[in-house]
């Protein structure tokens, strides 16, 4: 089990620390599963719905978390149900996606086959993982 945890489990633009550490367990350690897990109530995407709703702008590197959740606000405008539960949902596809693209080595591993990239939501009641598609 390797373990990479960021706030809203971005990838996009969370620099070569991040990425640097997937392709690690990839290609130094073998993994062939990555893992994207969101949980429930997550802070950071409340935070990003709420800024982004109220239009505001905040300090440090706090307006790019939230801008790398944006498109997840987006993908979940509209949809049924809890729009937090929705949003952390789409965000966790988003960096799925993500990550089956990133060149040089996920990708390569991703599209051969070699390297499974899921899914999930941990429901920080229940302790159960959803699996998502």
């Amino acid at each position: 089990l390797f373990v990479v945890r960021v706030a809203g489990n971005v990838v996009t633009n969370a620099g070569p620390v991040v990425k640097g550490s997937l392709e690690f367990a990839v290609a130094e350690l073998g993994a062939r599963l990555i893992l994207v897990l969101g949980h429930s109530a997550c802070g950071a995407v409340k935070a990003a719905i709420t800024h982004i709703d109220n239009k505001d702008v905040l300090p440090g590197s706090i307006e790019g978390l939230v801008d790398v959740i944006r498109p997840a606000v987006s993908d979940a405008a509209g949809q049924p149900g809890d729009k937090v539960e929705n949003v952390i949902k789409a965000n966790v596809r988003k960096c799925v996606q993500t990550i089956k693209g990133l060149d040089p080595i996920l990708a390569k591993f991703a599209g051969s086959g070699e390297l499974k990239v899921a899914g999930g939501v941990y429901d920080l009641k229940s302790g159960q993982v959803e699996i998502l598609d």
